[in-house]
């Protein structure tokens, strides 16, 4: 189930990818303002180009994809498009009493798809969803465990805060 989820999800965030899309790049064109942000094994990240878009089709999610001046991309997928906790697995959500779930990956290298490893435990909180000067925006936090070959990978202390995304119906 997961892995079918997984794959749903992936082919989502590839299709996602429009001309048309909300891109935060470039520092918002050296206003340097950090949004996307967190800690990977105990380094600083942060994202110089952030993707986000709101899908309806085939569930209502966001799709939040951070790629670093040195290559290094998370992508978040929610599947719920409110706020609160979300979950990475469905026992964990069940027991939330919510089917808020999220699938999440990291890659080492973007020009490098065989960095690319899913998150095996962790947990996302959307804390807003909102407007600002006419343009939709969502703000969070997460944590996530990304496993791979050679061990695992710790994201900490990670945030999204006010990304601009998309809003139209798929």
């Amino acid at each position: 189930m997961y892995k079918l989820l997984f794959c749903v999800m992936i082919s989502m965030l590839m299709m996602s990818c429009e001309s048309d899309d909300v891109i935060d790049s470039a520092k918002d064109l050296l206003g340097i303002k950090d949004k996307f942000t967190a800690e990977i094994n105990g380094k600083s990240w942060s994202a110089d180009v952030r993707v986000v878009k709101k899908m309806t089709s085939p569930v209502n999610s966001f799709s939040i994809v951070g790629t670093s001046i040195d290559g290094q991309v998370i992508q978040i997928t929610t599947v719920g498009d409110t706020k609160g906790d979300y979950s990475i697995s469905l026992m964990e959500s069940i027991a939330k009493l919510n089917l808020n779930l999220f699938i999440a990956s990291y890659t080492k290298k973007v020009s490098d798809i065989s960095t690319l490893s899913k998150a095996t435990k962790g947990e996302v909180e959307i804390t807003e969803i909102g407007k600002k000067d006419g343009k939709d925006y969502i703000s969070g936090t997460f944590e996530l465990t990304i496993t791979t070959d050679n061990g695992d990978i710790e994201i900490k202390n990670g945030v999204f805060k006010e990304l601009f995304y998309s809003n139209k119906e798929e």
